[in-house]
């Protein structure tokens, strides 16, 4: 809950992120946009959803001002996925969220030991649900609204109701002893994936990111109930636009 002070400077670094302009190279917008994204005006766009002009709020997500040509080709659409590169690139991107969060949770008047917490799914009791603090429509003082909410969660059964299920989620991945390849102890591909060059689109997940990862992922975006839409963390393209994406990634780190 907000009882915790690392998520409740959470909320409120994510919160001066979420003001700045989507073409700011500080903004919660931006970095979103470095994991992907379906941007109209872009290689990416999507005409529907989950094309970001599509996408309920909260929150509200911009589409304009887009950065130069140059600037998107640079930085955008650069997660690595069922590639060796998979844990490496995700924790240079958490650390690079980390310092900008940091900034403004400083600026705010906030610690500046703050860091980035983690949602540990796997731990015991009721942690395989979603932290409250990422449910509530406001903030503490029940007037500012909460940059944690997200509209677009729909969970496991898709009734909005968000938890990791366990089974068959799990952390079998950590007894595997080799990084690539199999023996008796790793299955195929290894725990971080066959090697690879860089790729924003591989072909096959590592164990890690198979299970919990991408399991995580779908269980927490899920589909809408009419069916037509899914939630930010079913998909690559929107699914950094969730706050909830980084606590889980904190994790998988």
């Amino acid at each position: 809950t907000f009882t915790n002070p690392a998520l409740l400077w959470y909320a409120k670094g994510v919160g001066a992120m979420m003001s700045r302009a989507l073409n700011d190279q500080n903004s919660w917008w931006f970095f979103a946009a470095i994991h992907g994204q379906y941007l109209p005006g872009t290689p990416n766009a999507e005409p529907q959803f989950p094309g970001w002009q599509a996408i309920p709020p909260v929150p509200a997500v911009p589409t304009t001002p887009l950065p130069t040509r140059t600037v998107m080709d640079t930085f955008w659409d650069q997660c690595q996925h069922q590639s060796w590169y998979f844990p490496p690139w995700h924790r240079g991107y958490l650390i690079a969220l980390e310092a900008q969060i940091r900034q403004a949770v400083i600026a705010l008047g906030g610690p500046a030991t703050w860091a980035l917490p983690y949602w540990n799914y796997l731990g015991p009791d009721t942690q395989y649900e979603i932290p409250p603090a990422f449910t509530q429509s406001t903030l503490p003082d029940g007037i500012t609204p909460n940059p944690l909410f997200v509209t677009a969660r729909y969970g496991p059964k898709n009734n909005g109701d968000i938890y990791i299920p366990i089974p068959p989620v799990s952390g079998a991945c950590m007894s595997n002893n080799l990084y690539t390849g199999s023996n008796a102890a790793t299955p195929r591909p290894g725990f971080g994936g066959p090697q690879t060059g860089f790729s924003h689109n591989g072909n096959v997940s590592g164990n890690l990111e198979s299970n919990p990862h991408n399991q995580v992922h779908v269980d927490v975006g899920g589909n809408a109930p009419n069916g037509q839409t899914w939630g930010l963390m079913a998909d690559p393209g929107i699914a950094a636009l969730d706050p909830v994406f980084y606590l889980h990634h904190a994790n998988i780190d």
